[in-house]
């Protein structure tokens, strides 16, 4: 029963640190869409100051360029954390599945002892009630 509390403890110390990982990698996804959406708005800006801006507007196509590369890059990186974490959720419910199956094991070992513990009770109790019978009857 030790070695099961022991390995139980080392799957919950796995599940916790899978929905960890999980959370980190979800947090990351939020912040690069928020990054995109804070991109996309600056990209509106530039885009409305180039056309109502002489100056403006001739650094306007570096300024696109550069904007639709970085674009670029946030929704290749989205689309990675993204990926990263189905893997995140898919390891954490095989660690939470690992950590059921020493729970449910430990919960079954617990009901034999308690099977045993209980069958030796009654035993007990039946020895004791037939001393008090024989010692009634002499």
């Amino acid at each position: 029963m030790k070695s099961l509390g022991s390995q139980i403890r080392i799957h919950k110390w796995n599940v916790d640190e899978a929905r960890r990982r999980l959370a980190d990698l979800e947090r990351l996804a939020a912040r690069l869409a928020e990054d995109l959406v804070g991109l996309d708005l600056e990209m509106a800006r530039e885009q409305q100051i180039a056309g109502s801006e002489i100056e403006a507007s001739s650094t306007y196509h570096g300024y696109i360029a550069s904007a639709l590369k970085r674009r670029e890059n946030l929704c290749r990186s989205i689309e990675e954390a993204q990926a990263q974490i189905n893997q995140a959720r898919d390891e954490l419910q095989e660690a939470f599945s690992n950590l059921k199956k020493f729970e449910l094991a430990a919960e079954a070992m617990e009901t034999r002892a308690r099977k045993v513990r209980d069958a030796k009770e009654l035993r007990a109790q039946d020895e004791v009630g037939l001393a008090i019978y024989r010692r009634k009857r002499v």
